[in-house]
């Protein structure tokens, strides 16, 4: 097994960490009091920057760091922003998951289909 993660891990723009209890307040006002960003959990003012692209591919780096050998990752079929972070970072669509996912502000109860990636990193 790879080593031990770090609890905080710093890009050229973004400080990557677990979220915590106090952190709350911030991310309703970043994003999820916007009806718009929480359809898919991105925060507005962050869209296409390139903020999620970065995040991804220092999480790859981790990941490969840490001895992992393949990674994968859902999308909902409609979101072609994600979808396209994802093949930026390396990932390969691999397919649909029919049915598979709910999102509470999409399909309350309904599971939806979802576009799955993956990446080898061995």
């Amino acid at each position: 097994m790879g080593a031990r993660q770090p609890e905080r891990v710093e890009t050229e723009r973004l400080v990557l960490r677990r979220p915590r209890a106090d952190d709350a307040e911030a991310i309703f006002e970043r994003y999820a009091s916007d009806p718009e960003v929480t359809r898919y959990l991105l925060s507005r003012d962050a869209w296409g920057r390139g903020y999620a692209t970065e995040a991804l591919r220092t999480m790859v780096e981790l990941a490969r760091d840490a001895g992992v050998l393949r990674l994968y990752a859902l999308c909902h079929t409609a979101h072609a922003a994600s979808a396209r972070v994802l093949e930026k970072a390396g990932f390969a669509r691999e397919g649909t998951l029919r049915r598979y996912f709910v999102f509470p502000n999409l399909s309350p109860g309904e599971p939806l289909d979802v576009l799955c990636y993956a990446r080898v990193l061995g």
